[in-house]
């Protein structure tokens, strides 16, 4: 659960074969629908304050998006391989408003 204004992190890391080819994540659900690539050691601004980072050592692959948190960034977060979206990873993002004016669920 993330708070309106907040920043938030979401962090995806692959082992192996798959993690040379870099990562995307992309949300899902919801009316935002970021999708960001990101391969080796980098940073990506992928628009509108949101940003990914990634960090390639050895064969472990680490992307970290970052931004201030909107209504609009509710909903799933996916994580997969640049090269296959087969292996992948989800999580789900609830927002509500200071002082708990606006809760979803």
């Amino acid at each position: 659960m993330a708070e309106i204004g907040s920043m938030m992190t979401i962090t995806c890391r692959a082992e192996g074969g798959i993690a040379s080819g870099g990562l995307t994540i992309a949300q899902t659900s919801g009316s935002n629908n970021t999708t960001c690539s990101i391969t080796g050691s980098a940073t990506v601004d992928c628009g509108s304050g949101i940003f990914l980072i990634g960090t390639l050592n050895n064969d472990i692959m680490q992307a970290v998006l970052t931004f201030s948190t909107e209504c609009e960034d509710e909903g799933s977060f996916e994580c997969f391989s640049v090269g296959s979206s087969t292996a992948k990873a989800v999580t789900n993002l609830e927002v509500t408003s200071k002082g708990n004016l606006y809760t979803s669920v």
